[in-house]
């Protein structure tokens, strides 16, 4: 089956995703206003069956678009990329033989989902330049003093008035997925780790995306007893650079946690790293050098390359076409070191870096950028040059 010829996803029917104001999304990619916040009065299949989700659950049945899955998908499957749904559904086939029963309807039912993606509150240490209020509580402070922003600070505290919907799921779950905010921070993060070790899923898979600043290894306790742990390295650069874009991160503690976690992985086998890269403006040049510096130090990890959803102020065409072409000078230079098997999970980053040069230099992209690094460095107090080797010209 072709699946770039329909236009189903998996995770209509088999997900939950959970955003840190407690509203509903049919993915991490869509906004939190999709839906309603939870209601702890109603059930989840109330909740995932809604006017909203019914409707687009039949659209996808009757082969119709919309503009967030067009430009989060099937906008990029056009151009050849693997997109967000096509990856679910090679994982759903490798787990299952198939991501679809070929009777799904409009309609969904809470006893089919099997893969959570929560984030219980937008509680976080950093305030990283691609990130936003609802995200992150520092970044949400730095807002309102520097932004005009009028929301919260800090968004969520859903989890505990409706975790007696969600905790049944544990003993069947397949894939976990926490978010926040920064997960290793979040005060929620102890209670569900042990609810997920409780639930004794012979399947459970959980997800920690993490930035590196706290040792995720004193949460043992629970991790031992949860059948596979997957810890995902949030990472964008080696050094000062990572600093200014996960700012305020100190690099000496994210490497010294690296470390740390990296010989955990070695002496449990239950748990596994991945560093998880976004490909911007920032480390267009620089980010081939850390995949070999990473690929080198941490043989045994594994990799996810984000590139096809840039923040906006950061898209790579904000960089002069010198940078650009010396980005992918870099790449094919590092590639030619590398062994197959990392040249093949770089495949879809190698399309993207030359259709970038291709593309060229956005003009009005690349004013955004610089007001951007701008707005940061006076409202921080840094100092770009002292970071990152980038042209403000």
């Amino acid at each position: 089956m072709n699946h770039r010829e329909h236009k189903l996803c998996p995770l209509l029917w088999k997900h939950l995703c959970v955003n840190t104001n407690g509203s509903l999304s049919p993915c991490c990619e869509f906004s939190s206003n999709f839906d309603k916040p939870l209601d702890s009065t109603k059930s989840l299949n109330e909740e995932i069956n809604s006017e909203n989700f019914v409707k687009l659950r039949q659209d996808m049945l009757d082969g119709m678009s919309n503009s967030v899955c067009n430009r989060i998908c099937y906008n990029k499957e056009q151009q050849g990329y693997d997109s967000k749904r096509l990856h679910e559904i090679k994982k759903y086939e490798a787990e299952y033989g198939s991501a679809f029963t070929g009777h799904e309807t409009a309609h969904a039912n809470v006893e089919d989902i099997d893969y959570l993606d929560i984030k219980p509150s937008n509680f976080c240490n950093s305030k990283c330049v691609m990130c936003n209020s609802n995200r992150s509580s520092q970044y949400a402070l730095e807002s309102k003093k520097h932004r005009n922003y009028t929301g919260p600070i800090t968004v969520g505290g859903w989890y505990s008035d409706n975790k007696h919907k969600i905790e049944p799921i544990y003993k069947k779950v397949w894939r976990f997925k926490i978010n926040g905010g920064e997960t290793s921070v979040m005060p929620e993060l102890e209670e569900i780790l042990k609810g997920v070790a409780e639930g004794k899923s012979n399947r459970a898979i959980v997800i920690l995306n993490i930035n590196n600043t706290f040792d995720i290894t004193k949460y043992h306790d629970y991790l031992k007893d949860i059948h596979h742990v997957s810890i995902v390295h949030s990472i964008e650069d080696y050094g000062k650079a990572n600093e200014y874009i996960r700012y305020p991160a100190k690099w000496e503690t994210v490497y010294n946690n690296l470390k740390t976690i990296y010989q955990y992985t070695l002496d449990n086998n239950n748990v596994i790293s991945t560093f998880g890269i976004l490909v911007l403006s920032l480390n267009f040049q620089s980010f081939p050098y850390l995949v070999e510096k990473l690929y080198n130090e941490f043989p045994k990890n594994l990799y996810y390359f984000g590139h096809i959803h840039q923040p906006q102020d950061f898209l790579v065409s904000g960089l002069t076409q010198q940078e650009l072409e010396q980005g992918l000078k870099n790449l094919e230079d590092v590639m030619s070191r590398l062994p197959e098997d990392m040249k093949n999970n770089l495949k879809n980053t190698y399309m993207f870096y030359k259709k970038s040069v291709e593309n060229g230099t956005d003009p009005v992209v690349r004013q955004k950028l610089l007001e951007s690094i701008r707005h940061f460095d006076r409202i921080r107090n840094t100092k770009i040059e002292e970071y990152i080797d980038i042209s403000l010209d």
